[in-house]
C-alpha cells in the first residue's frame, strides 16, 4: 500500500506542475521557433510517462481484468517513454547548440541512428509482455533480468551524447546567457542511479518533470531577450549588453560586423513573407552556428544582424567572416530552398568615447562603402556575396 501511495503522489504532483508548465508555455513561447517544438514533446513524452506509470501502478496493485500481464506491459512502456523523452531533449539541445539543420543529409542519418534505440526498447517492451525480457513479476514482486539495464543505458548515452555536444560547442563561452546544462541534467542523472539501485523506488517520471521546470525557467529568462525568428538577441537586447559589458575598460577591445540579408525585398514580393521569414531564419541560424567563443549575435533590424565580438583582432573577425561566407555557399548549393542567401557587411572597431549608436553608425557606413566599391586598403575588397 505504501508504494501505490507514494506512486499516487509522486505521479499526481508531476503531472500538476507538468499542466502548469504547459500552459504557462503555450502562452508565453513562441511556436515559431523550431527548438520549441521539442520542448512540447518534452512536454508530451513526460505526460505520458507520469500517466502510464500511475495507471501501471493501480492496476497492477489491484490486479484489474484478472491479469497482471497489463500491467507488465504498461510499465515496460514507461522506458520506452523515457528514452524518448531524453531522445527528445537531445534534439533540443542540437537545434539550441548545433550547426546542422534539417536541410543536411548527414543531419538526418545521425537522427535515423538516434532514434534507432528508442525502436528497439519500443519492441523489447511489447515483447516483455508474454517473455520476461526486462523483468518478471509475480505478487507485487519484480525480478530484473539482463536486459533491464539496457532501459537505463539508452537513456545515459543520450545523455553523454548530448554533454558532449555541449562541451564541443563550448556554450559557456560563446552565448551571452548560458543554458544551465548541468542544473537541468542533474535530477535526470540522479534519477537513473536510484532506479537501479531500487526497482521499486520509481522517480524517473518525476525527474525528468522537474528538469523541464528548469528548463522553462531558462526559456522564460531568454524569450524576452532571443528574437524567436532568427534565434539570436534582440536590438533591446543589444543595447543592455553594451551598457553592463562593453562600458567597463577592460571589454573595450570590441569590434563589430553589421551584417545585412541582401534581396529581402526580393524573396518576400516573388514567394512571400512566410518565406522571407524563412530565409532570415535560415540566416540567423547560420550566423549564431560560426560564431566565435567571444562573439554575440543580434538581430538588428529586419534584414541586419550585429555581431560583436570581444578581444578579437581584425584578421580573426574577417576569418568569422570568411567562415559565415563558406556556410552560405555550401547552404545555396546543397538546400533545396526557393531562394539564396547572400550578404554584405561592414566592419568597425569600437573607438574611444563611443556611444552605441555612434559605433552602429560606422558598421554601417562600412557596409555602405564597401556595397559601392569605395573600399580602402584596410578595408575587405569583396563584401557582397
Amino acid at each position: 500500500m505504501l508504494e501505490l501511495s507514494l506512486a499516487l503522489v509522486a505521479n499526481l504532483t508531476g503531472m500538476y506542475i507538468l499542466g502548469i508548465l504547459t500552459t504557462y508555455s503555450m502562452q508565453t513561447f513562441s511556436f515559431r521557433n523550431k527548438g520549441n517544438s521539442y520542448l512540447y514533446v518534452l512536454f508530451g513524452a513526460s505526460f505520458v510517462e507520469l500517466a502510464t506509470h500511475l495507471i501501471t501502478t493501480v492496476v497492477q496493485y489491484y490486479d484489474f481484468f484478472g491479469s497482471q500481464r497489463l500491467g507488465i506491459v504498461m510499465y515496460s512502456f514507461v522506458f520506452t517513454i523515457n528514452a524518448v523523452y531524453i531522445l527528445a531533449w537531445v534534439l533540443y539541445l542540437n537545434e539550441r547548440l548545433g550547426k546542422e539543420t534539417v536541410h543536411d543529409a548527414a543531419y538526418r542519418r545521425r537522427l535515423l541512428i538516434l532514434t534507432a534505440p528508442v525502436f528497439l526498447l519500443l519492441g523489447l517492451s511489447i515483447a516483455n509482455m508474454f517473455v520476461p525480457i526486462y523483468f518478471s513479476y509475480h505478487d507485487f514482486h519484480y525480478q530484473r533480468k539482463g536486459w533491464y539495464y539496457l532501459t537505463l543505458i539508452i537513456p545515459v548515452c543520450y545523455m553523454i551524447y548530448g554533454f558532449v555536444l555541449f562541451l564541443r560547442t563550448n556554450q559557456r563561452k560563446k552565448l551571452y546567457q548560458e543554458l544551465p546544462f548541468v542544473a537541468f541534467i542533474l535530477p535526470v542523472v540522479l534519477a537513473h542511479v536510484l532506479e537501479s539501485l531500487f526497482i521499486h523506488l520509481c522517480v524517473i517520471p518525476l525527474a525528468n518533470t522537474l528538469s523541464l521546470v528548469i528548463l522553462v525557467l531558462m526559456n522564460a529568462k531568454q524569450n524576452a531577450a532571443v528574437d524567436p525568428l532568427s534565434g539570436v538577441y534582440t536590438k533591446s537586447e543589444l543595447y543592455r549588453y553594451f551598457d553592463e559589458k562593453v562600458q567597463h575598460a577592460s571589454t573595450r577591445n570590441l569590434r563589430g560586423i553589421m551584417i545585412r540579408l541582401e534581396y529581402l525585398k526580393n524573396i518576400n514580393a516573388e514567394h512571400g513573407h512566410k518565406t522571407g521569414d524563412m530565409a532570415i531564419s535560415d540566416m540567423g541560424f547560420l550566423i549564431r552556428s560560426n560564431l566565435p567563443n567571444g562573439a554575440v549575435a543580434f538581430h538588428y533590424a529586419d534584414n541586419e544582424f550585429l555581431v560583436l565580438l570581444e578581444q578579437m583582432q581584425e584578421d580573426e573577425v574577417r576569418s568569422v567572416i570568411s567562415k559565415i561566407k563558406a556556410e552560405l555557399l555550401q547552404f545555396n548549393q546543397k538546400t533545396a530552398t526557393v531562394y539564396e542567401l547572400h550578404i554584405s557587411y561592414g566592419i568597425a572597431a569600437l573607438e574611444e568615447n563611443d556611444t552605441i549608436d555612434r559605433f552602429i553608425d560606422r558598421m554601417e557606413n562600412r557596409l555602405y562603402r564597401n556595397k559601392q566599391g569605395k573600399v580602402q586598403k584596410t578595408e575587405e575588397p569583396m563584401d557582397l556575396m
